[in-house]
């Protein structure tokens, strides 16, 4: 059996020279009442984003991360918004993973450099904050969510998933 050992992009040795101190900036959201289906698709989403490294100057790309959807992937087909309307496809609930995202670069004060709102208002998408704005749909490569890291600092992201709530 062959085995191919990756060393890790931060470690307790390199974590100080990324300039890696503190959180700046957090995203929650809640989904109540999602299916098995939308679950599942944000947990499989959710695991593609912990430990990414935003270099300084780096314009990061959701949907670039996100890769490929679909059942190879363990995505479960689940409504999506697509030109207005509700539909099953596959991955459908990764909005939810990107709009966390969205909510934490915003609150970490990185410049947005591409996000689109959903169609209509949904209250996955709302929650906790009850208003409409506060969403990023993703449908990548055509829409996607991108924000800068304008620090002169690495930015990691850390994602964890309990029971319906994600941060």
């Amino acid at each position: 059996l062959a085995v191919i050992t990756n060393k890790a992009d931060v470690s307790d040795g390199n974590i100080d020279s990324l300039g890696i101190k503190e959180l700046i900036g957090e995203g929650v959201s809640y989904f109540p009442g999602s299916t098995w289906q939308r679950l599942q698709n944000i947990r499989v989403g959710t695991a593609r984003y912990q430990g990414v490294l935003i270099k300084p100057g780096q314009v990061f790309s959701f949907g670039e991360y996100l890769g490929e959807v679909g059942p190879a992937q363990g995505y479960a087909e689940s409504k999506v918004i697509l030109d207005g309307k509700q539909e099953f496809q596959y991955g459908g609930g990764l909005c939810q993973v990107s709009s966390t995202m969205f909510r934490a670069a915003l609150n970490a004060g990185l410049p947005i450099v591409q996000r689109t709102n959903h169609a209509f208002q949904v209250s996955y998408y709302t929650q906790p904050y009850g208003i409409p704005g506060v969403d990023a749909t993703i449908y990548y490569p055509a829409v996607d969510l991108k924000f800068k890291n304008d620090s002169s600092r690495h930015i990691l992201v850390q994602t964890e998933l309990i029971g319906t709530t994600l941060y």
